[in-house]
């Protein structure tokens, strides 16, 4: 059975606030010669990745609906 995480979404007013924020987040990245992927960086690494990066997604809430899922591709350290 997958594992997800629930993540509630900061500052998009709608699903496609979050849509257009994150179109744009991945038009920039293009722009700058990165691979064009979403990341969404947190204080703290999973416990469980494994497990949620079996079939796991995240389930994305905004003005307190789950409006959004997205699949877990993985997860890496962030170097500043």
């Amino acid at each position: 059975m997958a594992l997800h995480l629930i993540k509630l979404s900061v500052g998009p007013e709608s699903l496609a606030d979050l849509e257009g924020w994150q179109s744009q987040c991945l038009a920039e990245a293009r722009h700058a010669g990165r691979p064009p992927e979403l990341v969404h960086v947190t204080r703290r690494a999973p416990t469980r990745a494994e497990a949620l990066l079996n079939d796991g997604s995240i389930y994305w809430v905004i003005k307190g609906w789950v409006c959004a899922r997205q699949r877990l591709l993985g997860f890496r350290p962030l170097v500043h």
